[in-house]
């Protein structure tokens, strides 16, 4: 694992800038082709009731049923091998060890599927980013990410961003940096935006309109506010968290109950809220499977 991360390292620091003599597409159009939803999925198994002439027949049917959670986005490839950046709150770890994501071109009914693998996730203060990698025989550009040293984009950056909110299908949005990165507990080391998004644009790329290239993932926005989206940059906290070993680290199962001072009520910060709203919308994604 260790091994695929450093390749993955070290081709997005070399990859080759166009020269003159090729055509150079729009950024919008290689951004909108390298941005793919992100699924879960299970097969599902079970006794169906069905109308016979003598009453109730049963019949055993199995159904594959998914669900566009978030937005990732083409980095790197080796041949039909494709690397895709997405936010770490997006993974999560019942869904991963049952093997549950998948990755397709499209919002329907039933899209084509490709399997996931988790190359690495975290989701904290630190860091929200997860690596994926997925096989197809399709080609997809890959969006470069910003330089390694890069912080916070400066405020005014002209923003682009494509992603599937709410699951209607591929939404385009522009806005503007509004913020420098935000000094609160919810929200630390994170950039605010005009970008007006909803549920399942979290993991898509922020990019910068001019350079095309990725300066933060959409991580969260504010319901019932007229408030754009925040995000978390990448370049030096990305690259930081590709090469930090204590990040990705999987979470042990918990055992036994809390400490009784942990259940006792206390005064909800803004950022508790936003996490117990994440709590209530996984806990919803996990039933539905």
């Amino acid at each position: 694992m260790k091994m695929i991360l450093s390749v993955v390292l070290a081709a997005l620091l070399s990859i080759p800038a166009l020269t003159h003599a090729q055509e150079k597409p729009s950024v919008q159009e290689q951004l909108s082709k390298a941005s793919l939803p992100l699924y879960i999925g299970k097969q599902i198994c079970k006794w169906n009731p069905k109308e016979g002439l003598f009453g109730i027949d049963w019949t055993w049917g199995c159904k594959f049923e998914s669900e566009a959670i978030c937005t990732a986005t083409v980095i790197d490839h080796q041949g039909n091998e494709y690397v895709a950046l997405t936010a770490g709150h997006c993974i999560m770890p019942a869904i991963r060890e049952a093997n549950g994501y998948y990755i397709s071109d499209e919002i329907s009914d039933e899209p084509v599927l490709h399997h996931v693998d988790i190359l690495k996730s975290e989701n904290d203060d630190r860091y929200d980013y997860a690596i994926i990698s997925f096989h197809s025989a399709k080609e997809y550009p890959v969006i470069p990410l910003n330089n390694p040293n890069d912080g916070s984009p400066a405020v005014g950056t002209e923003l682009l961003n494509i992603n599937y909110s709410y699951g209607l299908g591929k939404q385009v949005v522009h806005g503007i940096v509004t913020s420098e990165p935000v000094n609160v507990d919810a929200m630390k080391k994170r950039f605010l935006t005009t970008l007006q998004t909803g549920p399942g644009s979290s993991g898509s790329a922020i990019v910068d309109a001019k350079t095309g290239e990725i300066v933060g993932v959409l991580e969260l926005g504010f319901p019932l506010s007229a408030m754009g989206a925040g995000a978390i940059p990448t370049g030096k906290n990305l690259y930081n968290f590709l090469e930090d070993d204590t990040a990705g680290l999987p979470t042990p199962p918990a055992v036994g109950q809390p400490p009784m001072d942990m259940r006792a009520p206390k005064n909800l910060t803004v950022g508790d809220h936003f996490k117990a709203i994440w709590a209530e919308i996984k806990a919803w994604l996990i039933a539905k499977l």
